[in-house]
């Protein structure tokens, strides 16, 4: 019984449409308001000397905000699970990097200084979808960049170096990078521990399903809702889902007994909502230019499985199956 999991979400008759998985980082607990686009930046008004001399306090207004958590170190491949950032990203760049080039002497204009912001912008609108918290941080940022350039044309006396701005800003920054130090440390420790463990002996081998059986498998793994399907890639590839292995096809009845045994089970619980804690995953699709118009259907039918469900709902559904 042969599976192939092509992960396009959504089909429109008579249109082929590829769908482009993403991983984007975002730090849990922070949640964004949603906007639509970058800000539209003003003209510099004042003499390139005075904005030159103000591009510290702007840099350092922009880290001590808080749009600015999500880019005031590189990316990380691993910690932030975005293994095809630098991939796509062909300019990273971040808020402390920009701060070290401007201290070492690197921007010969206040124009190179806001270019290097407005990358910043780009890739992470370039790389995390609207809805993302980092998407929607980068836009938080292109405003509070526009409100720093019209103060600069209007009172450029309110940015000038100001160290106790600096030290707030230093102090973010390393904060950032301690905390990567410390993620990355832990990550060492799971791997090394995951490794050291040894593989325990089966204790009970899992029964051969008859081909019936099989095919009522089957037929219950097409009923899982989308974010329940990648579950079971999960379970088949014993790994983390990664979206850049797709389309990969997979025939159950080649499948070792044990997976079959797990992916039995895990089917099962899903279909009779035994399982309260519902399948999450770290990324989530693009939205093509093209399927703008059913934006609506698109983000009603996809994303809501980014949102864990209430306990009263499950209770709920709990009831009705009941």
């Amino acid at each position: 019984m042969s599976f192939k999991f092509i992960c396009s979400p959504l089909t429109v008759e008579g249109q082929s449409t590829k769908i482009i998985f993403k991983t984007a980082h975002v730090i849990s607990g922070h949640t964004t308001t949603n906007l639509e686009k970058q800000a539209e930046y003003p003209e510099i008004t004042v003499p390139e000397d005075k904005a030159f001399a103000c591009s510290l306090t702007i840099i350092d207004k922009i880290i001590d905000d808080d749009c600015s958590i999500y880019f005031l170190r590189a990316v990380d491949k691993e910690i932030d699970s975005a293994p095809n950032y630098y991939e796509i990203i062909t300019n990273p760049i971040d808020i402390s990097m920009i701060r070290k080039n401007f201290l070492g002497k690197q921007y010969q204009k206040f124009a190179n200084v806001v270019n290097d912001i407005k990358l910043l912008i780009n890739n992470a609108t370039q790389f995390n979808p609207k809805q993302h918290a980092v998407h929607q941080a980068a836009l938080k940022m292109s405003f509070l960049l526009r409100d720093l350039l019209n103060t600069l044309n209007k009172n450029p006396s309110e940015l000038e170096p100001n160290p106790t701005i600096s030290k707030e800003a230093e102090n973010r920054i390393a904060k950032a990078q301690s905390q990567l130090t410390e993620q990355r440390r832990k990550s060492r420790e799971r791997h090394k521990k995951a490794n050291d463990t040894p593989k325990k002996t089966p204790t009970k081998l899992a029964k051969r399903l008859l081909p019936r059986e099989f095919e009522d498998l089957a037929k219950h793994v097409r009923e899982l809702p989308s974010a329940a399907l990648f579950g079971v890639l999960e379970i088949i590839q014993k790994g983390k889902f990664d979206p850049n292995n797709l389309p990969v096809e997979i025939d159950l009845q080649s499948l070792p007994d044990d997976v079959v045994d797990k992916v039995k089970i895990y089917v099962e619980s899903c279909l009779s909502h035994q399982d309260k804690k519902p399948v999450m995953y770290a990324w989530q699709p693009y939205e093509p230019k093209e399927l703008l118009a059913l934006q609506e259907q698109y983000a009603t039918e996809l994303l809501t499985w980014k949102c864990p469900p209430k306990e009263a709902e499950i209770q709920r559904e709990i009831e009705q199956d009941i």
